[in-house]
């Protein structure tokens, strides 16, 4: 991420609000909201790299809660 001090205080409520949710979810919220550079596409991109299935609706639930 190019900017990781802004992102801190998402990866940190991700951890609490998403803690039901895969942590790639809580990962993928925290690049897509935190991240201006980063689009929803780019954010899906994390979990089909690791294998994990994670549909446009889910990234936007777990951006609710951020």
């Amino acid at each position: 991420m190019n900017q990781p001090a802004k992102a801190l205080p998402y990866i940190q409520k991700a951890l609490i609000t998403n803690s039901q949710q895969p942590r790639l979810l809580a990962r993928a919220a925290v690049i897509y909201k935190a991240n201006n550079q980063v689009d929803k596409s780019s954010a899906l991109k994390v979990a089909a790299l690791a294998n994990q299935p994670l549909l446009d609706k889910d990234l936007e639930t777990a951006c609710k809660n951020l």
